[in-house]
């Protein structure tokens, strides 16, 4: 599993792909933005996934947080992002369908 950390490109200071695919889903619920955020480092285009995966979810966040480990790493690891689908609702399906989107490159989203 190929970790993103530090991808950010440093002649323009962009967000990686992968980062802001992850900040799509993390901003998709508020629960999920709160446990999530403070082990993401914008600056070193970092995420501290060991204690965001140590945390109790409910359905639809762990839904999220599979997807977004999913996306940072570029696969599937162990756990199939799939499979928590049902719990999703339709607004977090879409932050979801945006992040792969954004995260392959498919749109350039300027920040």
């Amino acid at each position: 599993m190929e970790d993103r950390t530090n991808q950010l490109n440093p002649a323009s200071n962009k967000i990686s792909k992968p980062l802001l695919g992850v900040l799509y889903i993390t901003n998709s619920l508020p629960g999920l933005r709160t446990k999530m955020l403070p082990h993401v480092c914008l600056e070193e285009s970092s995420i501290d996934w060991p204690s965001i995966l140590s945390q109790n979810f409910h359905n639809e966040e762990l839904a999220a947080v599979h997807w977004a480990h999913s996306i940072w790493f570029g696969e599937a690891a162990s756990r199939d992002p799939f499979a928590f689908n049902h719990f999703l609702n339709a607004e977090t399906a879409k932050a979801i369908l945006n992040a792969l989107i954004v995260s392959w490159g498919l749109i350039e989203v300027d920040l």
